[in-house]
């Protein structure tokens, strides 16, 4: 398998967009992936488009998609001028400041735009530093294995959820400053229900609490990062700070702030966003939260 991938990643762009281009229509017309899905998703967070508003958007997503998946395999392979040709990261100067003055900080990332790209930000950043990100471990060992190794090409280390508390720790210990990259748009498991807010006009929509708590535990700071497409194949991420110590601010305010920030991203482009992911499927366990755990758009 990993052979055919490495084999695969070295055609050309064209090739593997020729490869996507011919994918869409199996996957929009025949196969219907996670169509309803897509469907209900969309008619939820947009409800001023009309019918065929949402139908063009619906194509647009699924054609992105594909071109997405094909960009993901040829990452197996790009080399590192190739990958800070097509993925920008701007105000990156301003993180490396900070990570060399000794602080440290949790990037809140985003499945919008082509997110296994994020993984290169270490060649934007000052080298003296523990660059991870947070990932969560597939039942496939050899899929698995494959994945961490293509995320960790570029600088940055796999931690896996389970274990990011003690690895930080650990790592803290060392006296390098820490950047910790977080998908935190997934759905919370049933167990993480913890924070809920309004995103994309869904009313009760759980974001996970974890990389606050993490941020809040250490001491660290958080930046946001929002990924934009600028043209096929090449995106810019504008990286934008939050808070230089989460400590020092009210519990989930910074989850209140990443929501409303990447609901503007998101807006932006909506065909870049992953539709396929059933976002909400523990919207019906909102009944009976505490309160304190609800977010009212602050």
């Amino acid at each position: 398998m990993e052979t055919f991938l490495s084999i695969v990643s070295r055609l050309p762009m064209r090739v593997l967009y020729w490869f996507a281009d011919m994918a869409y229509p199996v996957l929009y017309h025949i196969i219907r992936y996670r169509k309803d899905v897509v469907r209900k998703n969309l008619a939820v967070s947009f409800p001023g488009k009309t019918p065929s508003e949402l139908k063009a958007l619906e194509k647009r997503f699924y054609k992105y998609f594909c071109d997405a998946v094909v960009e993901m395999v040829k990452l197996y392979s790009l080399d590192e001028e190739e990958v800070r040709k097509r993925f920008v990261f701007k105000n990156a100067g301003q993180l490396s400041e900070d990570l060399k003055a000794g602080k440290s900080y949790i990037l809140l990332m985003s499945h919008h735009c082509n997110w296994e790209y994020l993984t290169s930000v270490p060649l934007w950043l000052t080298k003296d530093i523990f660059g991870s990100h947070v990932y969560k471990r597939l039942v496939d060992s050899r899929f698995d294995n494959i994945m961490v190794k293509m995320r960790d090409r570029f600088g940055s280390h796999s931690i896996e959820d389970k274990k990011l508390f003690r690895t930080l720790a650990v790592e803290r210990k060392k006296g390098k400053p820490i950047a910790t990259g977080f998908l935190a748009d997934q759905s919370p498991m049933p167990d993480g229900l913890n924070y809920w807010c309004t995103f994309l006009n869904h009313e009760h929509t759980p974001f996970l609490d974890s990389p606050e708590r993490v941020a809040r535990t250490f001491g660290f700071g958080m930046y946001y990062f929002e990924t934009k497409k600028l043209r096929r194949g090449y995106y810019e991420c504008n990286i934008v700070k939050m808070c230089d110590n989460v400590a020092d601010t009210p519990e989930h305010q910074v989850t209140a702030q990443y929501a409303r920030m990447l609901e503007k991203t998101v807006q932006g482009q909506p065909e870049c966003y992953l539709w396929t992911h059933n976002r909400w499927k523990f919207t019906d366990r909102y009944e009976g939260k505490d309160e304190r755990l609800r977010c009212h758009n602050s």
